[in-house]
């Protein structure tokens, strides 16, 4: 491959190594988060949780000519994130589905027809969530940008703007959005019935968290690494030229 000759005196292949491998820690734990919770549960961003009765076993008695059937509440969860949802009734597996339009099941949650129509107009849509992908789009965009610098000169400047202007796309979704839905869950689900117990997932939570001060980190390194660069002696006479490497 041909390099510039102004990579090879003031960068060399080490440092952009290192460059790099904070932002392939982004790219590794982003691609985990995107395909949760099918993936990993754990790594769910919300859950709803509520009760729903349902008949147990009936007992007869056939010297009144009367059929008893109790009845017990069971607890059904179902977990949103980016990938998807999934839905657990009881003890039973999870069923999960892949969709930013995630809508769990009557078979899964075991409620009445009017009830879970009810529920499927509280549930929140989360299409939103395609901003998970456009944020890991770009650092991924930003990490090929950045390997292209030492055969195309100027593309340094190229990444380090898609690397900031992806930690801004990841902010804006942990802080706006995850509040407008928080606040969203809140007002729909107020007079359900029956009740429903909603919050954030502290696993989900704390991983965008992670990216986030990884992604800040990665994007300050290969700016300094810019800054250096800029900031040193103007290239010679030849630098820009490409040669063997």
């Amino acid at each position: 491959m041909r390099t510039t000759i102004f990579f090879q005196k003031h960068v060399e292949w080490t440092v952009q190594a290192l460059c790099t491998v904070l932002p392939l820690c982004v790219c590794m734990l982003f691609s985990l988060l995107i395909i949760s919770p099918p993936t990993c549960s754990s790594l769910a961003l919300y859950e709803i949780k509520f009760t729903v009765e349902v008949n147990s076993t009936s007992t007869i008695y056939e010297a009144f000519n009367f059929t008893f059937s109790p009845t017990t509440e069971v607890p059904v969860e179902i977990l949103l994130g980016p990938g998807g949802g999934c839905t657990k009734f009881d003890d039973e597996l999870r069923t999960c589905q892949r969709s930013l339009s995630f809508k769990p099941s009557q078979a899964d949650v075991h409620l009445p027809s009017d009830e879970y129509e009810e529920l499927m107009d509280k549930v929140p849509s989360m299409r939103y969530m395609i901003m998970h992908h456009m944020a890991l789009g770009m650092v991924v965009l930003g990490i090929v940008t950045f390997w292209l610098g030492p055969f195309i000169p100027g593309f340094y400047f190229v990444s380090t703007t898609i690397m900031i202007i992806s930690s801004i796309f990841t902010f804006v979704f942990l802080f706006l959005g995850d509040g407008l839905v928080a606040i969203e869950l809140d007002d729909r689900f107020e007079d359900f019935l029956p009740p429903v117990e909603k919050r954030k997932v502290g696993q989900g939570i704390t991983m965008i968290f992670g990216i986030s001060v990884l992604l800040i980190l990665s994007t300050g390194v290969i700016y300094g690494l810019v800054s250096r660069i800029t900031s040193g002696k103007p290239p010679e006479e030849g630098d820009l030229e490409t040669q063997d490497r």
